[in-house]
């Protein structure tokens, strides 16, 4: 897939980031196509080249939070001998920290419009699908040391909804917690607990 024109990311950032404002005191069905411009300081026809509508821009702040992480998780992965024992947990991490940091470096941002339904729910089954299909990738790779009677998808859905609901938690509890604090608390809920997502034998503390 062709790179998109610097000129086209930048006016679609501008235009993204002007719907957080925009999102601090109005819902999304309030936002207009014309304040929205004005808080970008863009044209009209500068939105109609990029977006049909405001939901749009929703849409593509919510892609450009997870096309980062996807970059990050691979090159977190890639040194890892993933048929060592010992790698496995240290895998685990470099799939979850980033997603926990990303969060966590836009937390305010987010904080600002968690409750507008139409982002919160968009966002939270973004963050949903994202983590879903990361633990699908995982999953194979434990398969070795994994000992469960449940199926594949009912951990997956178990652990990523479980996870998902933990990370909005701690989105909304502010500055309370450390980022290290808050990648330890998903890490180790989802990891090292009995019962746990991946159900390890002899695994390893943080």
């Amino acid at each position: 897939m062709a790179k998109e024109d610097l000129r086209i990311i930048k006016t679609k950032e501008k235009l993204s980031s002007a719907l957080m404002v925009l999102l601090k005191t109005e819902s999304l069905k309030e936002v207009k196509i014309s304040e929205l411009c004005a808080q970008a300081k863009v044209s009209r026809a500068t939105f109609y080249n990029n977006f049909d509508t405001v939901d749009d821009v929703l849409s593509y702040y919510i892609t450009k939070f997870e096309l980062p992480l996807e970059e990050i998780l691979e090159k977190n992965v890639a040194n890892l001998n993933l048929n060592d024992k010992s790698s496995l947990p240290r895998l685990w991490k470099a799939y979850i920290f980033p997603i926990v940091a990303e969060l966590e470096k836009k937390k305010d941002e987010i904080y600002d419009v968690i409750n507008e339904q139409k982002l919160s729910g968009d966002f939270y089954l973004a963050i949903l699908g994202f983590i879903t299909s990361t633990m699908n990738r995982i999953l194979p790779l434990y398969k070795s040391q994994r000992d469960v009677k449940t199926p594949d998808e009912v951990s997956i859905a178990h652990a990523a909804g479980g996870m998902t609901n933990l990370l909005f938690n701690l989105l909304q509890t502010g500055d309370k917690y450390t980022l290290e604090e808050k990648q330890f608390f998903v890490y180790h809920l989802i990891f090292e607990q009995p019962n746990s997502f991946f159900e390890l034998q002899d695994s390893k503390g943080y």
